[in-house]
């Protein structure tokens, strides 16, 4: 059992610039790249133990912090570990410019699905405050939430 409020994991990999992770895109590797934004424009090119976390609209489990993932209820054995992967993806254009918005299609099946994943300010305004105040993102979008909010 994985106790509500309890660490499962520090999400680890190589730490890489948003200019590297463009430069990566841009030579065609985005398929070899699976990165979670840590900061404004500082990604983590996961570990493969780490990319096999999969993405759910309601998810038992969120990134902190930096890159700490904690649990958000209680989870029991043989309970799949999930998060949002939309809470976790805030780019900034003066780094993207030229590119569109990262989106997948979803296929959680929960209840909520939103049938669609994407960046952090796609989200509605109900779902983003629903994550700050459950303390479900990490600082750096909490900073730029508040920012924005002010």
């Amino acid at each position: 059992m994985i106790k509500k409020g309890e660490r499962i994991c520090h999400m680890r990999g190589e730490e890489i610039s948003v200019q590297e992770l463009r430069k990566r895109y841009e030579a065609g590797e985005e398929r070899s790249t699976d990165p979670l934004q840590v900061d404004r424009a500082a990604y983590i090119d996961m570990e493969a133990r780490y990319v096999s976390i999969n993405h759910s609209c309601d998810p038992n489990a969120a990134i902190i912090h930096r890159n700490e993932l904690v649990a958000l209820r209680d989870i029991p054995p043989g309970e799949e570990v999930l998060y949002d992967y939309s809470a976790t993806d805030w780019p900034n254009d003066e780094y993207w410019d030229g590119y569109d918005a990262w989106v997948m299609p979803c296929r959680c099946g929960a209840p909520s699905c939103r049938t669609m994943i994407t960046e952090w300010q796609y989200l509605p305004k109900e779902i983003q405050e629903k994550f700050v105040r459950g303390g479900m993102v990490q600082d750096y979008v909490l900073e730029k939430y508040r920012a924005e909010v002010a």
